[in-house]
């Protein structure tokens, strides 16, 4: 429909609708309201609004917003869609695969944003061909082979974790997590397999609790277990700091009795008393990729290709791990 339709069909001028769309403030409420109510109703309320309102929005869904990981990531990504001229909307799926779908949909059929960018899931999503869609993940599950991926390299990374503290004279190292460290258990016992090293079963602690408690509870059960090994990594860095609180408490140092590594760099780990080695991404380049990628997707729906961008970890080494070779 043309705005001459369109005016023709709300019984005002043509000026009026370009005004309606435009924001123009010199006509009345009731006559923009009914002027957008008829261009939805005809199908062509994007069409004209997306013309006067240039800036690409690109929804964000998260599991959670209580973890710096998160936020960090948010934040990133946010400054990204910034610097390309472009707005972002946030939403929360509280690590509930179906409230991830409901997201998307909602983003979909309500056309309320030009992309979505969906951060940790492993939600096979439907109605994928919609909207352009971006998952930034850690699994490499070919069940995510429906929507293009960045995706977050922890397997080098803690690779590399494991053979620093092997090089380090570490054989004896345990990983301690919660629910939501599953894949990161794993990929630590692969580490393990990967350079040599007895993998022993009361090395892995799984706790019900999470951030500083559930490193604390963690690493209490572990020393009470009364099978201490000289090293742990810890599924993220806030537990990595609750572990340390617990051997604080015990009277027992790090690195002196028992190295420390974390993961996903925080900016607490580099003010902790004694800094501690992590996992660290390399957000910047993340939420480049991931925005340069659905901006190319928004731009070009022929830009269909299933893209898998890995993203390298870097293990930032600092003062909680002890070489005992000698």
């Amino acid at each position: 429909m043309t705005l001459i339709q369109l005016a023709k069909k709300c019984g005002v001028s043509v000026a009026t609708v370009s005004k309606a769309f435009s924001g123009g403030n010199d006509i009345s409420e009731k006559t923009r309201a009914k002027i957008f109510d008829t261009a939805k109703l005809e199908g062509c309320y994007d069409k004209y609004i997306n013309k006067c309102y240039p800036k690409k929005v690109i929804g964000i869904i998260v599991p959670e917003i209580m973890s710096e990981y998160y936020t960090a990531i948010i934040k990133h990504l946010d400054d990204a869609i910034r610097t390309k001229n472009g707005i972002s909307i946030l939403m929360v799926s509280d690590f509930d695969d179906k409230k991830t779908q409901e997201y998307f949909d909602y983003s979909s059929f309500y056309r309320k944003t030009d992309g979505v960018i969906i951060v940790d899931s492993d939600t096979n999503l439907k109605n994928s061909e919609n909207i352009p869609a971006v998952v930034i993940t850690s699994s490499t599950l070919p069940e995510q082979q429906n929507t293009d991926r960045i995706i977050i390299d922890l397997e080098s990374g803690i690779n590399e974790a494991v053979k620093y503290l092997k090089t380090n004279g570490h054989k004896s190292i345990a990983f301690i997590g919660e629910s939501k460290t599953k894949r990161k258990e794993i990929l630590f016992k692969k580490a393990l397999e990967n350079n040599g090293i007895y993998s022993n079963r009361n090395f892995f602690v799984e706790t019900d609790k999470r951030f500083e408690n559930g490193g604390y509870e963690a690493m209490k059960a572990l020393i009470e277990s009364n099978h201490a090994p000289t090293a742990v990594i810890a599924g993220y860095d806030k537990m990595a700091i609750g572990a340390m609180k617990y051997l604080h408490e015990k009277g027992l140092s790090v690195p002196e009795d028992i190295s420390i590594i974390g993961m996903d760099n925080i900016s607490d780990t580099k003010y902790t008393s004694v800094p501690i080695t992590t996992i660290g991404l390399n957000l910047d380049e993340l939420s480049h990729e991931a925005v340069d990628l659905i901006l190319k997707k928004i731009d070009s729906r022929y830009f269909k290709s299933r893209h898998q961008i890995k993203i390298k970890c870097k293990l930032q080494v600092r003062s909680s791990v002890k070489n005992i070779n000698n």
